[in-house]
């Protein structure tokens, strides 16, 4: 869980971005899809803080990460999976292509467009 945040702060530095909980995470439902602004160097610590408190459990729900201007999109899917999007297609595609995303196979994103 602490690649993800190291790999955000290495490509978009200090940016302030966002984070939604959403579909499935245990919260009141007033609370879900609530934009709420997050620092690279502090999104470890969000994610294991969500994690202890069962707010957030990966596989089984939502959460939606959203970098400004909605330059890149990752979302942990409740189906176990994770959907990486946004405007900004050069960002998105050199972020899938660093480590530990580099050695997956992704044959869906030969001949589609991200964004």
């Amino acid at each position: 869980m602490d690649v993800l945040p190291a790999l955000i702060e290495q490509f978009v530095g200090n940016e302030l971005f966002t984070v939604m909980y959403g579909f499935g995470c245990d919260i009141h439902n007033d609370l879900t899809y609530v934009p709420m602004r997050v620092m690279p160097r502090h999104l470890s610590g969000f994610l294991r803080d969500s994690i202890a408190k069962r707010i957030f459990q990966p596989g089984d729900v939502d959460l939606h990460i959203e970098i400004p201007t909605d330059r890149m999109t990752i979302t942990f899917c409740h189906e176990g999976d994770l959907h990486f999007g946004g405007s900004d297609s050069e960002l998105v595609e050199r972020f899938l292509s660093a480590s530990p995303f580099c050695g997956f196979d992704y044959p869906e994103r030969q001949n589609s467009k991200l964004g």
